[in-house]
């Protein structure tokens, strides 16, 4: 087991003074290149290339042969990295890639200025072009490595933080040295050089400078000394594979690409710009380019105040524009009033905004593009079904449009109300697509049914809005009233749901003004055409077809509908009884932790052995990229990360390495399933572990309950592990100084315990420094030789100096008691507390949990002996209690709502029924995807109680309102078949934009699955049911007999 070293401050600047070289090379080609080989008339630089070639068209040949070596180092990156991380090298994986390209590196940056003819030609045009190339394949040998190389030594992520500051403040200086280039042009010219030697004479010693820094790192950094490499198992062409297949990291990296070029356009023509446009001298440029830099950095702290208070996107958006600006003026802002240098001055100040934001923005941009995808493929979706159901554009962009103006404007009251977009207010807006657009399909549906009827645009959109505007606005009032109490939420549950209520709450009220606002108003001005000859509406009609012969027979058979509905609910609390319940759904993705304890006094030789092997075990599984190692005292732990697809369960991996070192002697070895994020699923799921918590006033006969639990668990079919912290007590020698006898003998308390102390641990003698090196400094210990006083017997027998001088042993005043230590003594409620946990195979992780608690239940633990609650249990019923609160809460307010809608207790009533109906689809449909019940579940039915009463909203307005001009039973079919379209479509968009939740690969949405599960199949079977069985129960509580309902028929 390597032993390896801390970094100290010498080798963090070590490691930094490069970035120094690389920013004075980057400033001489970046901003002098194209000058020095296009002169302007007022440089003075004789020209060495054939000018006005144009290559493709578009393109000088400066500019193609630049733009040839920046795709060099785009397509030499990945494989210098592949060949770093493979390397065998002795020495390391890093550092000989440096030093051997440091030379090349910096030789490159001043040979590209050193053409060897005077005239132009052929042979100046090739020169430059082998030697830029050269100078992007060199600086991607040397930087690659080097980027590699920080997170490798250095894991604390605030000091890497530190490092990295350093480095871009090492990058600045270098760069602000290159900007000052005129100005020792001018001293060479001065001095009796030609222009051209004085170019060449300051990039010279620019390259010595350079050369010498990027040396350094790979003559002071021992890598081997500050590294425990691992080499990875995924090939390049799966990095890159899976990196490039995500759409939106392809646009982020175009952004970025764009922004590149922006800003090498600007570094290229400042000179052009402050020489040949504004009339100044070179040196004119070193001031310029100063300013730009101090203010860039003097608005640092404020952009990165400003990204996290309002996000990333506004900031970008306005550096972009800002800095579009500034080209223009470049480009054709000479002829502005006002003197040059004060003009030149401005610009420096005006570009410092948008080099300082998009300095510090665009990279951290690329975390949120999983979240992004998953929810632009949400709206894709819904506006597909929406252009489905239409099958005209206008339609579909009518109600398309009121998607991005409701998000916009609950943005904007978020923003207000201090939610920043994050995980938790991103995920909600994902759930929320599909339900915004309910409100706006419901009018414009109802706006085109008017149109059907032969009404004016303007009075279809009247009619059709005041028709329909009670129901939408009861439907978005019970949608949203059931936030409330998610919102008003504490503990857990508030911290989770506090954002996802927010916002689905503002966005549905954003709906719903757009719904009766835009909607209408877009009807009018775009007009569209509802088209007859669509599939969507042949299968319609073949529904109507056959809602109309079946609901009469319902109608007519009110118990067996009843009947059915009442075996829905039983089946779903039936279902409900036989899975299991988690805080947390698991977010493993087949990534470990190994942590193994080895005995008191196990040799350093047998745990290097035991430590080795579990190490070459992990690097040689394939189902594993990456694994890393801590070691302290006694303890190593591993983590070892799943590759990306990893087809094998956390679980299953546990139950592997457990079974193949669990046995190992000598070792205890815990096995615990991870992920490669730290999520809240990963780190409150419960993997394949079953915990049993005791508490007792005692240690002694706490002991013993443990034990009889740990025997327990040892019986239960599946367990493959136990772990009894009692099994990790250690038994320890305690030195009892009597202070009589002590001071009797001329001595004290404290000063044996002194002496004792300098016995077993030495004394620091003095200190030395290392050859007047500061940062290294070594103490001089004085200490007896190992193992010496190791026997307790040996120890009784040390003597003591008594105040008088005379020499007494230990034995003369002290005495040894025995006692017997946990690692960590944990109190719960003034009592000893202890964890004993039992380790299942994968497939019997909730049977097996079930079978301890009913073991432990049949034990007969000593008296004093209780079970306890772990704090995981605690917070689940916590949780689960704050959720069941907020269920019953918001069952309350959806009844209100409908009270006040319908103005009709038993109406509401039997709209509130649409939720035990919808129950049989969500628990089954998570019985079927084999998901235990979660709070996110939990929380999903809370959501469910909202959005599944709006079908029966839709219907029971509808019939209400026809049943003024028809009998009861006509009514309910007709309601029935004229609600079916906007009926499916709101079902539709809703479950369409939720898929991709229930696909995504991200951590953050695979959290939202059970979400996802709940509310799609309760959708699904509300929907079916509430068509079906909610005319006849409306009857019922009608108290209308079906001969009556005959009646009322034939007198039509």
């Amino acid at each position: 087991m390597n032993q390896i070293k801390k970094v100290s401050k010498k080798i963090i600047l070590a490691y930094c003074i490069p970035q120094f070289a690389v920013g004075l090379f980057t400033a001489m080609i970046s901003n002098y290149l194209l000058y020095f080989y296009q002169p302007s008339k007022e440089s003075g630089i004789p020209t060495l290339i054939t000018q006005g070639v144009v290559v493709l068209g578009i393109l000088t040949f400066i500019g193609f042969v630049k733009a040839v070596g920046h795709i060099i180092d785009a397509v030499t990156d990945p494989l210098v990295a592949n060949l770093s991380d493979k390397s065998r090298n002795k020495k390391g994986r890093r550092i000989p890639f440096m030093k051997y390209a440091a030379i090349p590196f910096g030789l490159s940056a001043l040979l590209i200025f050193c053409a060897p003819q005077n005239t132009p030609g052929l042979v100046n045009n090739i020169w430059v072009a082998v030697f830029i190339w050269a100078y992007f394949v060199f600086y991607t040998l040397y930087m690659i490595p080097h980027n590699a190389l920080l997170p490798e030594m250095i894991t604390d992520t605030k000091e890497r933080v530190n490092v990295y500051t350093f480095n871009s403040l090492f990058f600045v200086t270098g760069s602000a040295l290159g900007y000052v280039t005129p100005a020792l042009v001018g001293m060479f010219k001065n001095a009796g050089l030609d222009v051209l030697l004085a170019w060449r004479a300051t990039f010279a010693i620019f390259t010595v400078v350079g050369i010498i820094l990027l040396l350094i790192p790979a003559v002071m950094i021992k890598e081997r000394e500050y590294v425990n490499s691992v080499r990875p198992t995924v090939s390049l062409m799966q990095s890159l594979k899976h990196a490039f297949s995500n759409k939106h990291f392809r646009w982020v990296t175009l952004g970025q690409l764009l922004e590149g070029t922006a800003m090498s356009f600007f570094q290229s023509c400042i000179m052009y710009y402050v020489t040949s446009l504004m009339g100044l001298p070179e040196t004119a440029s070193v001031a310029i380019l100063a300013i730009s830099i101090v203010g860039s950095l003097c608005l640092y702290p404020l952009i990165s105040k400003w990204g996290k208070k309002s996000g990333k996107r506004k900031p970008i958006i306005w550096g972009c524009v800002v800095f579009t600006i500034a080209e223009f003026i470049i480009c054709f802002g000479a002829d502005m009033p006002g003197p040059a240098m004060v003009k030149a001055c401005g610009l420096a100040l005006f570009v410092s905004f948008p080099f300082a934001v998009l300095n510090i923005l665009p990279g951290s941009m690329m975390a949120d593009v999983i979240q992004y995808d998953t929810l632009i493929t949400g709206i894709i979706l819904t506006m597909l079904v929406l252009f489905l159901f239409f099958g005209d554009l206008r339609a579909s962009l009518i109600v398309g449009i009121s998607m991005p103006l409701s998000i916009l404007l609950a943005v904007i009251l978020l923003n207000f109300a201090g939610f920043a977009i994050d995980l938790m207010t991103g995920t909600s807006l994902i759930i929320a697509i599909g339900m915004i657009v309910d409100n706006s399909i419901v009018i414009l549906e109802s706006c085109m049914r008017s149109r059907e009827n032969g009404l004016d645009f303007r009075e279809a959109a009247v009619e059709g809005t005041s028709t329909m505007i009670m129901s939408t606005l009861a439907g978005t009032l019970t949608t949203v009233v059931v936030y409330i109490p998610l919102a008003m939420a504490e503990g857990l549950v508030g911290m989770m749901s506090g954002p996802l209520s927010w916002t689905i709450l503002l966005t549905m009220l954003s709906s719903f003004l757009c719904a009766v606002v835009v909607v209408p108003l877009a009807f009018v001005w775009l007009k569209p055409k509802a088209k007859e000859e669509l599939p969507i509406n042949r299968l319609l009609a073949r529904f109507r077809a056959f809602y109309r012969r079946v609901m009469p027979g319902l109608l007519r058979r009110p118990g067996r509908v009843v009947s059915v509905g009442v075996a829905c609910f039983l089946a779903a609390i039936l279902l409900a009884s036989q899975m299991e319940f988690v805080l947390m759904p698991d977010n493993y993705d087949g990534s470990v932790s190994l942590e193994a304890t080895f005995r008191s006094g196990t040799k350093l030789s047998v745990m290097d052995e035991r430590i080795q092997e579990l190490e070459d075990a992990l690097l040689e599984d394939p189902n594993f990229e990456k694994v890393t190692l801590s070691a302290s005292e006694n303890t190593a732990t591993f983590t070892a990360y799943a590759v990306d697809g990893c087809k094998r369960s956390s679980e299953a991996a546990v139950e592997e390495y457990t079974n193949r070192f669990g046995g190992s002697p000598g070792m205890d070895l815990a096995v615990t399933p991870t992920s490669s994020d730290s999520s809240m699923g990963t780190m409150m799921g419960g993997g394949n572990t079953k915990d049993v918590t005791l508490v007792a006033d005692s240690l002694d006969i706490l002991e013993q309950g443990a034990d009889q639990v740990a025997d327990a668990m040892g019986q239960v079919p599946g367990v493959i592990r136990v772990a009894n912290e009692f099994d990790q007590s250690r038994v320890k020698g305690r030195l009892v100084v009597n202070s009589q006898k002590a001071q009797a003998l001329g001595t004290t308390e404290s000063a044996v315990a002194m002496q004792v102390y300098y016995l077993l641990n030495g004394m620091t003698a003095t200190t030395l420094d290392n050859y007047g090196d500061s940062d290294s400094e070594y103490d001089v210990v004085l200490e007896y030789p190992e193992g010496k006083y190791d026997d307790i017997t040996t120890l009784l027998d040390y003597p003591v100096a008594t105040q008088s001088g005379r020499m007494i042993t230990l034995r003369d005043i002290a005495d040894v008691e025995y006692i017997t230590t946990l690692p960590s003594i944990t109190r719960q409620d003034g009592q000893y507390s202890v964890t004993v946990t039992a380790t299942t195979t994968d497939t019997a992780k909730y049977t097996a949990a079930s079978a301890i608690d009913s073991a432990v239940r049949g034990l007969t633990l000593p008296e004093g002996v209780t079970v306890g609650t772990g704090s995981l249990d605690s917070t689940t019923e916590e949780a689960t209690q704050s959720v069941s609160t907020a269920l019953l809460s918001a069952i309350f307010l959806v009844f209100l709502v409908m009270g006040i809608q319908f103005d009709s207790p038993k109406l509401s009533i039997m709209v509130m029924l649409c939720i035990p109906l919808s129950l049989v689809g969500s628990i089954g449909l998570m019985f079927l995807s084999g998901r235990p019940m979660s709070i996110l579940g939990l929380m999903g039915f809370l959501m469910l109680v909202g959005i599944a009463v709006n079908n029966g909203i839709y219907l029971v307005d509808g019939t209400n309102q026809l049943r003024r001009t028809m009998p009861l039973g006509e009514a309910l079919v007709e309601a029935g078949t004229t609600r079916l379209r906007p009926i499916l479509m709101t079902t539709l968009t809703t479950i369409i934009s939720m898929v991709p939740m229930i696909f995504s690969t991200d951590s953050g949405m695979s959290m939202m699955k059970d979400m996802a599960y709940i509310i799609i199949g309760g959708l699904v079977a509300s929907t079916l049911l509430t068509l079906l069985l909610m005319p006849t129960i409306y009857l019922i509580i009608d108290k209308k007999k079906p001969k009556r309902l005959q009646a009322e028929n034939k007198t039509q």
